[in-house]
């Protein structure tokens, strides 16, 4: 189908000097180029990949099939996106532009080095091993690359047989902003994120950062909303590392352990003014997983600060339904239920409170659903002198004193 709006093509001289292309249809059809009259999706990605230069594909409001199948890895002839050089990707909006991978394919791969945006769009539909909404390949070379970035995203209802259903990332840095990850899926571990051990070292600090996002309604075996696992398959010596502000984790479902966050084996976490309510684990009621809401294993470093934790649950065979592991923590925790389970490190500030005193995941403006704290919440307040500007809606934080989560209440 042609899209209704004129091509646009903007050619800046110069091979080396920047492209806009503009795709001018929405089916995916075999040999994809991009003439200005005549442009798929595909042919604009393979276009761009051929060119030097910061590119940029701007996307009309539609849905841009992937329907393809997967010819030769990474040759972006079928199957997911090949996206390799240096490009930006824009849609309309979240609402108005889709590109769906209707469950043949992974719908993207970021490869190679060069730092690529996407942003403004949905991504959905994809399957594949891993990664099957968006596949962060790894860093090349062992030196400080530019981050990729997701920001102003919808990961919706993607799936993966192993790891990460909406994104699977390595040591290449990466940002995940202003997004929302929701109804992913993955067999093992991160339904929503995946961060694994890698063979090479990114030296930004650290590799995956997330901010102003919302992860929720994911599902898989272990850190439905977010796993970072560091058990090194085939001997990679470097361990995962993020770091999330003013993010919401919520309705996330774990059938073994690690409902809203997990980090396991030398993996490093860490969390400042996140909100993490209403996750479970153990939710096949088998097996005696752990975790609901947070779970920590085998030397992981895991760091949850200025937190809100709450209404998060285990199955019949499961215990520590707010946490399992060991933690940093300071903030306001629903009392952990099992004692001993959740063991809190030194230099902790623990409020627990009893009743829920929270609003369920919803619109209360800002780019992404946030859980509202009530007027009597102990996280009110919170004595911490440590406060980011704004809380995950844009709302201004005091300098000090500001509230628990991600939510600061006006």
């Amino acid at each position: 189908m042609v899209a209704a709006s004129a091509a646009v093509w903007i050619a800046f001289s110069a091979s080396a000097a920047a492209d806009t292309f503009r795709p001018t249809r929405f089916d995916d059809p075999a040999a994809a180029k991009c003439k200005p009259s005549n442009c798929s999706l595909r042919g604009a990605v393979s276009a761009a990949n051929g060119h030097k230069g910061k590119d940029k594909i701007e996307l009309d409001g539609g849905t841009y099939e992937l329907t393809l199948g997967e010819t030769a890895p990474n040759d972006n002839r079928g199957g997911d996106l090949d996206i390799k050089g240096e490009v930006r990707i824009r849609g309309e909006g979240a609402t108005a532009t889709t590109v769906d991978a209707n469950s043949g394919s992974r719908v993207m791969s970021l490869l190679k080095d060069a730092p690529k945006t996407i942003e403004r769009l949905t991504v959905t539909g994809g399957d594949a091993d891993v990664g099957g909404g968006i596949l962060v390949a790894s860093a090349q070379e062992d030196f400080e690359t530019r981050k990729h970035t997701l920001r102003n995203l919808l990961i919706l209802e993607n799936s993966a047989t192993v790891n990460g259903g909406g994104i699977h990332t390595g040591s290449h840095p990466l940002k995940i902003s202003r997004t929302r990850i929701v109804g992913n899926f993955a067999v093992s571990g991160g339904g929503g994120v995946y961060m694994g051990s890698t063979p090479t070292a990114a030296l930004a600090d650290p590799p995956l950062s997330i901010s102003a996002t919302t992860v929720n309604n994911n599902q898989a075996g272990l850190g439905a909303g977010l796993y970072l696992d560091g058990a090194d398959p085939g001997g990679a010596p470097h361990d995962p590392r993020a770091d999330i502000v003013n993010s919401t984790f919520a309705y996330n479902v774990a059938t073994v352990s690690g409902g809203g966050l997990a980090s396991i084996l030398g993996a490093d976490l860490n969390a400042e003014h996140t909100t993490v309510a209403y996750n479970a684990a153990d939710a096949d009621n088998v097996g005696g997983g752990a975790g609901g809401g947070i779970y920590q294993s085998s030397d992981a470093d895991f760091d949850i600060g200025n937190a809100l934790v709450k209404e998060n649950t285990v199955g019949t065979s499961g215990d520590g339904p707010q946490c399992a592991g060991e933690f940093l923590f300071d903030g306001v925790i629903t009392p952990q239920g099992t004692p001993g389970l959740c063991v809190f490190l030194g230099g902790s500030h623990i409020q627990p409170e009893t009743e829920p005193r929270i609003g369920g995941l919803a619109d209360n403006g800002g780019p992404t659903p946030t859980i509202e704290i009530q007027a009597d919440s102990l996280a009110i307040g919170w004595n911490e002198s440590f406060c980011p500007a704004t809380d995950q809606r844009g709302v201004s934080r005091p300098a000090t004193d500001c509230d628990a989560g991600a939510y600061e209440r006006p």
